[in-house]
């Protein structure tokens, strides 16, 4: 789906736009300069138009420090992952800056608890919340340098970060505990995906697939390994996947 948010009218772009099954509606985290916005748009036209600037965001959310944002929606709280996390009610007045133990928010999961990484402080790099992120609690044995990607399925959590330099894969059943996965050392993994079955991690062309309802996960020579091939062409140096409808 494409389309171009003209109302309200932006002049340094929208950073992130993601489908809201809370509201059935559209949301778009959008700045003019001086003020970063949330908008909505109605759902189910294939080029939404008559976008609404329902909350300024206040205080301004600032970018991670490798420019990137996180949006999310929970029912009407609207959930911003910069350099710290902030989050804004829909009928409320001023964001709140929970007190959180990472920096740079790279992942976050609404599923319960509520799942977050990002850059390591104190060598936690995984927090959840059990009160819709009012308060966050560090999570047990999570990456020790950086946590880059979270998915969450109907049996847990899965996501990939780093310890020091090297590039591992935790599981989690509860978003709580996690365990190390044993994929060979020294890949750089991710994406992930979940698709409704099975556990699949990407690795450059490399495809790491596990029963999500199976046991030993993490037993590395229990998982299945596929390279990706293409008819008359080669894919480039990094596979990547898209959501499962």
């Amino acid at each position: 789906i494409t389309f171009s948010l003209t109302t309200p009218i932006v002049d340094d772009g929208v950073y992130q736009c993601i489908y809201s099954s809370n509201l059935s509606k559209w949301v778009a985290l959008a700045s003019n300069s001086t003020t970063f916005s949330v908008s909505l748009v109605d759902s189910g036209d294939s080029n939404p138009s008559g976008w609404t600037n329902i909350r300024i965001l206040s205080p301004r959310p600032d970018t991670r420090n490798d420019g990137g944002w996180v949006l999310r929606t929970n029912g009407t709280r609207f959930f911003v992952g910069g350099d710290v996390l902030r989050y804004y009610d829909l009928l409320g007045s001023n964001g709140v800056q929970p007190g959180i133990n990472i920096s740079n928010v790279k992942a976050l999961v609404l599923t319960q608890p509520l799942v977050m990484g990002g850059d390591a402080v104190s060598n936690v790099s995984i927090q959840y919340s059990t009160n819709n992120g009012d308060s966050w609690t560090n999570a047990i044995n999570s990456f020790t340098t950086r946590t880059t990607e979270i998915v969450s399925s109907s049996v847990g959590w899965l996501a990939t970060g780093l310890n020091g330099v090297v590039s591992s894969v935790k599981y989690s059943s509860n978003g709580i505990t996690w365990i190390n996965v044993g994929l060979p050392s020294g890949t750089a993994f991710g994406p992930i995906q979940f698709d409704g079955r099975s556990w699949c991690v990407f690795a450059g062309t490399t495809v790491y697939r596990h029963d999500a309802f199976a046991g030993n996960i993490a037993n590395g020579a229990t998982w299945t390994t596929t390279t990706a091939t293409f008819e008359n062409s080669s894919p480039g140096d990094t596979l990547y996947t898209f959501p499962p409808p």
